[in-house]
This record gives C-alpha cells, sequence and structure tokens, in this order.
C-alpha cells in the first residue's frame, strides 16, 4: 500500500493565520525529494518491509504505536532532525 502524502499533507490542522491549511503543500512534497528522505528511505527499509508504510497501515488501523516508536527512531538520525525542521518551518510559513 502506497501512502498518500498529499492526503496526509491535507490533514495538517488549521493555522491562526484565517483558518489557512498551515504551510504549502508543494513544499511539503518537495520534502520528499531532498536528500536527507531518500537517506532516511533507505534507513527506514530494513530488509523485512517498510517500516514507514507498517507504521502508516498500523495508525489507520488506531494503532499509533508503532507510528510513535518510528518517529523517535526518526528523530534519533541528523536527517530525520532536519527533515522535521525543514516540515515545520513550512508549517510557520517560513520556508
Amino acid at each position: 500500500m502506497a501512502i498518500d502524502y498529499e492526503a496526509l499533507a491535507k490533514m495538517l490542522p488549521a493555522n491562526r493565520q484565517g483558518g489557512k491549511k498551515a504551510g504549502d503543500l508543494e513544499a511539503y512534497k518537495g520534502l520528499l525529494d531532498t536528500p536527507e528522505a531518500k537517506t532516511l528511505r533507505a534507513q527506514l527499509s530494513d530488509g523485512k518491509g517498510d517500516a514507514l508504510e507498517q507504521a502508516a497501515d498500523a495508525a489507520a488501523r488506531g494503532d499509533t504505536e508503532a507510528l510513535r516508536k518510528l518517529m523517535s527512531r526518526v528523530m534519533e538520525t541528523r536527517e530525520g532532525a532536519a527533515l522535521v525542521k525543514q516540515a515545520m518551518n513550512i508549517y510557520r510559513g517560513k520556508k
């Protein structure tokens, strides 16, 4: 099952500036093509299947523990921390 990143981005909460969606969908999509994202995807592919896809499937079923563990693992990497920082900048309108 492919992850629908566009649908995930659309679920972001509205920001305080007039109820507009926070950030820019195209900017979020652009994060997926960064060197950090590519390295991170390779790291999360553990030979037993795609850890990100498995966590997303579990979250869709209401089990968020796998996603929490995966995000913790991601944030421990230089690439993951850089991507989260970039995503937060987009969210805050700083691009």
